[in-house]
């Protein structure tokens, strides 16, 4: 049954005439920005520990939400990031075990929980009118990306859309 459900989420479109569009909130989406030098010492050490990368290289906050402790980390710089923003990131909980190893520019927090922890959307750029959005649970061991999106704001033709144009796509990337 679970091919069937892709295959339906793979047909998803805000083309008119192709079905509904797929429904994400991508608003709000944003860098994490704070240095992790902003954490408190013991945290900052495990983390910085964990990755073995240097604190100039690293941005993170913390974050407790259902009585559990998340950190979010991502990476800056040219050691850290792709020249188009994409940034390594990761989400930490509080015995500092990595959750969510990836890639993302922005990343926003969901109201939606599974298993005490929130669900999270990353995106990555992909060039000047494409990103792609993927959408993260929480399994109760670490994230597993349940839904992508790819998000287009504009036509080859430099023709910028009113709203972005948002379809379901396949999870291949991540």
């Amino acid at each position: 049954m679970r091919p069937l459900v892709l295959a339906l989420c793979l047909s998803t479109s805000t083309t008119p005439g192709l079905g509904a569009p797929p429904t994400v909130d991508i608003s709000n989406m944003r860098e994490i920005e704070a240095p992790i030098s902003k954490l408190v010492q013991p945290d900052r050490h495990e983390i910085l520990h964990r990755l073995q990368i240097i604190a100039s290289q690293l941005r993170a906050e913390a974050i407790t939400s259902s009585g559990e402790q998340t950190f979010l980390v991502q990476g800056s710089g040219q050691e850290q990031c792709a020249p188009v923003g994409n940034c390594s990131f990761w989400i930490f909980d509080a015995q500092h075990r990595i959750l969510l190893a990836t890639q993302a520019q922005t990343v926003k927090y969901l109201p939606t929980i599974h298993n005490n922890r929130n669900d999270v959307l990353t995106r990555r750029h992909g060039s000047a009118t494409e990103s792609t959005i993927a959408q993260w649970q929480f399994d109760g061991k670490r994230y597993r990306h349940i839904r992508c999106f790819d998000v287009n704001y504009g036509s080859l033709d430099d023709i910028s859309y009113k709203q972005p144009h948002i379809t379901s796509i396949a999870c291949k990337y991540y």
